[in-house]
């Protein structure tokens, strides 16, 4: 209930920062950077009423999805952990249009990657902090065809993606000092942790 309530906050505040800074936002204005951080794409200021409204989309349809299942005992012990999720999904919404009014507000040589990034590292190291705390479930956590089907596989995957999540955090900020590479390393990075999760979960359930 707190979780929810604090979620109806920020999308408030989401409608709230775009009202308020409207008549300051250029007719046209700058949605995607390109991989040299160089507007390559521009639309109406309209465009930016998306983002509040994808908020409350995500609100809704995150807070439907456990209730779909029969299995809702075994959502009860991450249900708070799952609420969490919710919630910073929805901040990083508000930060990125946040991001998208400002640099086009105060528009100048703009680097997508120093604001983007950063977040992108916040939340990684969030879910390195609680992965391993998550029992098995159908929502979150970390899902391959072999954890999904015992319990031992679940808990050794997720300690293992824990530990890989806060590498990877420390990796995306510090890829920030590589001007150009940025999303190169971000993204090999999280594409290396993904391929070593799903081969650490497969062996480690057909050594049993």
């Amino acid at each position: 209930m707190k979780n929810e309530s604090l979620d109806v906050v920020l999308i408030i505040i989401s409608f709230l920062l775009l009202i308020v800074f409207y008549p300051f936002i250029p007719e046209s204005v700058a949605l995607h950077w390109n991989y040299l951080n160089t507007p390559d794409f521009y639309a109406s200021k309209l465009y930016l009423f998306t983002i509040p409204i994808l908020t409350v989309f995500s609100f809704i349809v995150m807070k439907k999805l456990p209730r779909l299942k029969a299995l809702n005992k075994e959502v009860e012990f991450t249900r708070h952990h799952y609420a969490d999720f919710v919630s910073l999904i929805i901040i990083f919404l508000i930060y990125v249009e946040g991001v998208l009014i400002l640099s086009n507000i105060y528009f100048s040589p703009f680097s997508l990657s120093d604001f983007l990034l950063p977040a992108f590292s916040v939340f990684l190291y969030w879910t390195g902090l609680n992965l391993n705390k998550i029992k098995r479930n159908d929502w979150i956590g970390i899902r391959t065809p072999w954890s999904v089907k015992n319990d031992r596989v679940w808990v050794n995957t997720n300690i293992e993606g824990a530990k890989l999540f806060k590498v990877l955090s420390i990796i995306t900020m510090l890829s920030l000092f590589f001007d150009g590479y940025q999303w190169i390393i971000f993204l090999s990075s999280t594409a290396t942790v993904a391929i070593v999760l799903i081969l650490f979960s497969y062996f480690d359930y057909h050594s049993m």
